[in-house]
């Protein structure tokens, strides 16, 4: 299915467009609100006018509210969309790796069959090609997409005001690379681990009630609930670390955008005079944020 990704990220490219123009008409809409004055003096102003908007203060302030509800409907309807294409592109390419594991494991010589586990082809088919298919495959999706509408946001804000987006950005640099360097090896440990529990759990179950007569009569139903419950809590105790680096990246966002306010703040005290400019800013690096 290699042939349509070119045309999933040509939509990306069409989404990245809607949330430029989204966060671009912020700047001129707070800026109107907080400094009318200012706005209608100002360097924007004449561009506005060149395109057909109203002069009057007020026709403009609504027109520009209308603009950004229908951009911003724009953007919401073409992310649902979106995510559509990524959702039906990965879940497909699930379907097809399962087949394409199954055909396999049935084909597979008789001497490789009994040296390995029916549980763990089990596991692989169940289990593993979903991982790839909604995990890894959407992942790589998304991270194409949110790579190109990241780039032309950069590129906005640096435009915007270069001190402040220097901020901003060494901010985000510095927390994602402490991040990287502190989490990215455990995690990938931890997964390794999460798969081997995970096999040796359904190995457990499988066996359990395979042999259900046999371990019934040997009274050994207490080793294979030991196996089983052994390697569910190894498998939950990687799960909830793994699970809770994978949510930090929210919080470390928050965080980074409360210090972000603050330093934005010292700076117009300290550098500028002019603090009417201070709010369409922080609005605009928030909602790029």
């Amino acid at each position: 299915d290699k042939y349509k990704l070119p045309w999933i990220v040509l939509l990306f490219l069409l989404s990245s467009i809607l949330d430029l123009a989204g966060i671009g008409l912020i700047l001129p809409y707070i800026s109107l609100i907080v400094n009318p004055e200012g706005f209608m003096h100002g360097s924007i102003y004449p561009y506005f006018i060149l395109f057909g908007f109203p002069g009057e203060y007020e026709d403009l302030l609504f027109m520009l509210g209308y603009l950004l509800i229908a951009v911003f409907t724009l953007k919401t309807i073409s992310a649902i969309f979106i995510n559509w294409i990524i959702l039906h592109f990965c879940f497909n390419n699930g379907v097809k790796l399962r087949s394409s594991l199954m055909a396999l494991y049935q084909s597979v010589a008789y001497i490789e069959y009994v040296h390995r586990n029916s549980s763990e082809y089990i596991r692989n088919i169940q289990e593993l090609a979903n991982v790839f298919s909604q995990s890894v495959l959407q992942a790589y999706l998304r991270l194409i997409s949110e790579i190109i509408v990241i780039i032309a946001i950069l590129l906005f804000l640096a435009y915007s005001n270069f001190v402040i987006f220097s901020t901003f950005f060494l901010l985000f640099f510095i927390i994602i690379f402490l991040y990287d360097v502190i989490f990215s090896k455990k995690l990938k440990r931890y997964g390794s681990k999460i798969n081997n529990y995970s096999k040796f759990m359904v190995q457990g179950i499988n066996e359990g009630f395979e042999g259900f007569k046999e371990i019934r009569t040997l009274q050994k139903e207490h080793f294979f609930h030991e196996k089983v419950v052994k390697n569910a809590k190894k498998y939950a105790d990687k799960s909830i670390k793994s699970s809770l680096i994978s949510m930090m990246p929210r919080f470390l966002i928050e965080l980074i955008l409360v210090v972000f306010v603050v330093f934005v703040v010292f700076y117009f005290v300290m550098y500028e005079n002019d603090l009417h400019d201070l709010l369409p800013l922080i609005s605009l690096f928030g909602v790029a944020a």
